[in-house]
């Protein structure tokens, strides 16, 4: 069986047992979004489709044959002039106000300190039970190619990556 699931805002991909639920293999991904699994009860792989802040679209083929899975790059999406490999992504938690810890993504260049010397574009949602996952938006990366600033997703109160009492939280 496999199992997609969103832990502190970002996904977990999971082969289980499909009889009993037991946990066998967690599948290595990026911060990201899973978009969709494609696969079929008889075959002995399938297809995930997935992106992230520094990856427009990549599909996945996972082959369970060999007891291991094992993932492979089938499909990439590029951009032209952007590599990926100039930016990190980290997550934080940040206290809010009354203590409660925020998770935040921060996406800037590498070998950058986070000292507050550099400029940082700040995106915050919670409302409607919804999350603001991790996806690509080339907007951010020609800012931070030219301007040299961090862009950060805050996941605030009031969307739905911690349940209803989260989500009334920030009502």
């Amino acid at each position: 069986m496999i199992v997609t699931y969103l832990s502190d805002v970002k996904y977990v991909l999971q082969i289980r047992d499909l009889e009993t639920g037991s946990f066998l293999h967690q599948l290595p991904l990026d911060i990201g979004t899973v978009h969709q699994i494609t696969a079929k009860r008889e075959d002995d792989s399938f297809l995930i489709d997935f992106s992230s802040f520094l990856t427009p679209g990549i599909r996945y083929q996972c082959n369970l044959g060999a007891g291991v899975p094992d993932m492979k790059i089938i499909h990439e999406i590029s951009v032209l002039g952007f590599d990926r490999t100039e930016f990190d992504v980290k997550q934080v938690f940040v206290p809010s106000k009354d203590g409660t810890k925020i998770p935040m993504f921060i996406v800037g260049k590498k070998n950058v300190d986070l000292d507050g010397s550099h400029p940082c574009l700040l995106h915050g949602y919670g409302g409607f039970n919804i999350c603001i996952t991790p996806s690509f938006n080339d907007f951010h990366f020609v800012l931070a190619r030219h301007l040299g600033p961090f862009f950060c997703i805050a996941n605030i109160c009031g969307g739905g990556k911690y349940g209803e009492e989260w989500h009334k939280a920030g009502i």
